[in-house]
């Protein structure tokens, strides 16, 4: 017999404080949970039993109804019955994911001011390589690299993977390497550039939204220094700066390989700058900063 009342007297516990996390308060629990076993009732009569001012437990008593808790019968009486807790909670789970799915949709336009454009330490191999992975995995446009061998060979998947969803990718090389759909411009003299660093560079920017820099120790296995930053600006200027070497090199070697002044201004002329072609986070840039509003 004291082991039954234990039992139950912790299930009501129970019950009580899972009530309390879905939003009823201390006396619209007790409530509730004194009607489940009762037969209809009057909230006075409530009162009474939980030995509760009847002010508060007719407000108790409107707020339980609105929730879906109890269905409160018409006539002089005003009977109150409970929803068996069953109906009740499938019901609460349903008005919980019906607001979710609004909030979501109401939230989504909703313009929030930069809180967290920072730059931060990326301290391990292993830190260095997650970035590059889930940069990669969530670029939307344009996504632009400078890798030395061993990391860019450690990138190839997540860089092919990025073109063939259509991100446009930019990557210069200090060995020839083909990366599928990626644009790749190989560095002139790149074995003494190799050579003369006694390090593993890697350098990616997405979007114009994040950036990362690292520089690996010679054989690829420990950091030196290496940044990750989500800022704008930050990364908008390392995309724009990385994306001019690329056109450069690419100029001089075809003006090296016989090229005509006319063809390597076109290919100049071809370079993606800023203002022909649509960059996300040149945009969000404009968007926050600029004295006249962007175009849509």
């Amino acid at each position: 017999m004291v082991v039954y009342k234990y039992t139950n007297t912790m299930r009501r516990t129970k019950a009580h404080d899972y009530l309390r996390e879905l939003g009823l308060n201390q006396l619209e629990v007790e409530v509730y949970i004194f009607l489940l076993p009762q037969p209809p009732t009057t909230a006075y009569r409530i009162a009474k039993s939980l030995g509760k001012p009847a002010a508060n437990v007719y407000k108790a008593v409107e707020s339980l109804s609105r929730r879906g808790a109890l269905i409160v019968e018409d006539g002089p009486n005003r009977l109150c019955r409970p929803v068996p807790a069953r109906v009740f909670l499938k019901r609460a789970v349903t008005t919980f994911n019906e607001i979710s799915m609004a909030a979501e949709v109401a939230l989504a336009n909703t313009e929030f001011a930069p809180i967290d454009e920072h730059v931060y330490r990326v301290e391990t191999v292993e830190q260095i390589y997650v970035h590059c992975r889930e940069m990669l995995e969530k670029a939307k446009a344009v996504a632009v690299i400078d890798a030395f061998p061993i990391p860019l060979e450690r990138m190839r998947p997540w860089v092919e993977k990025a073109a063939r969803r259509g991100v446009e990718i930019f990557v210069e090389a200090y060995e020839p390497i083909a990366l599928g759909k990626a644009r790749v411009t190989l560095i002139p003299v790149a074995d003494s550039i190799v050579r003369q660093w006694n390090a593993q560079q890697l350098n990616l920017v997405i979007d114009g939204e994040e950036s990362l820099m690292a520089l690996l120790t010679k054989d690829g296995t420990g950091v030196l220094q290496a940044y990750w930053s989500n800022s704008l600006y930050l990364s908008c200027l390392h995309h724009g700066g990385r994306l001019c070497e690329q056109t450069l090199v690419r100029a001089l070697e075809a003006r090296r390989n016989g090229a005509t002044p006319e063809e390597v201004m076109a290919l100049l002329e071809s370079h993606p700058f800023f203002m022909n072609k649509s960059i996300p986070g040149q945009k969000k840039l404009i968007r926050r900063y600029s004295t006249t509003k962007e175009q849509k």
